[in-house]
């Protein structure tokens, strides 16, 4: 299953492309912390960061590998996610989660 979303005018897709469905909490989430940074909106970077990350038993978003061809969109978006606490009882904790994070300055 592919999800897609179209965030802001700068148009960020993430996707979700394998692994386990993401539940509307953590889409949420993910959404209201990573933007279209400002940075690479005014050195007009795109780029791919794609992301695969799990959630531990005290509820931390915990980034395990990520790849990407831009290292300053990569940066970033880790410590976007890295700010991201749910509560452990919400969400499936120890579970590998896949994101595809596509920044794009259309």
């Amino acid at each position: 299953m592919i999800l897609v979303f179209v965030l802001s005018g700068f148009g960020i897709r993430t996707a979700h492309a394998r692994g386990p469905e993401l539940t509307d909490v953590i889409k949420k989430a993910i959404n209201e912390k990573v933007k279209y940074p400002e940075f690479a909106i005014e050195k007009k970077i795109n780029g791919v960061v794609v992301v695969e990350f799990k959630i531990n038993q005290k509820g931390n978003l915990e980034v395990k590998r990520m790849n990407s061809v831009q290292p300053e969109l990569q940066e970033y978006v880790r410590k976007q996610l890295e700010t991201i606490c749910f509560n452990p009882v919400t969400v499936d904790t120890n579970q590998l989660y896949y994101y595809k994070f596509n920044f794009d300055l259309q």
